[in-house]
């Protein structure tokens, strides 16, 4: 059976997170030169995690900036259909859609995207009802 020596190297910025494992087929003493030469592998090794680490965290925000960019465009062309269906004011148009959404339990984004369907039917219109006055006390969105 052989004898192998290992030893571990820090990867670290500010904290340790992970350590670096060196085999060798024999136990040698590690040299200053070999110590060094290791921690600078370690290093680099840091810096890679670390940077992947970022990109991944940059891509996930530009992917929920953009479907919030998305998803507030599909609303404001929601109310802009609302506003010119219904006469009313951008406000009122907005606050129909989260009226609806909050009294479906859907999301605004899901209903603003039906409403702007052709197929969006508005139906019974109010002038007391939990909705403001003139707007709609029913909008039917198909699923």
């Amino acid at each position: 059976m052989r004898d192998f020596a290992q030893s571990g190297v820090p990867l670290r910025l500010r904290v340790v997170i992970a350590t670096l494992n060196v085999f060798m087929e024999s136990q040698v003493e590690f040299t200053d030169e070999g110590h060094g030469f290791c921690q600078a592998l370690a290093d680099v090794a840091t810096i890679a995690i670390l940077q992947n680490q970022a990109a991944k965290e940059a891509r996930n925000v530009n992917g929920r900036l953009q479907r919030a960019l998305d998803s507030r465009i599909t609303v404001e062309q929601a109310m802009s259909i609302l506003a010119e269906r219904l006469h009313v004011d951008m406000a009122a148009a907005f606050a129909l859609l989260r009226r609806y959404a909050r009294d479906n339990n859907r999301q605004l984004s899901q209903v603003a995207a039906a409403a702007g369907l052709p197929v969006c039917v508005v139906t019974r219109c109010c002038s007391h009802g939990s909705y403001p006055s003139g707007l709609l006390s029913e909008l039917v969105i198909p699923n």
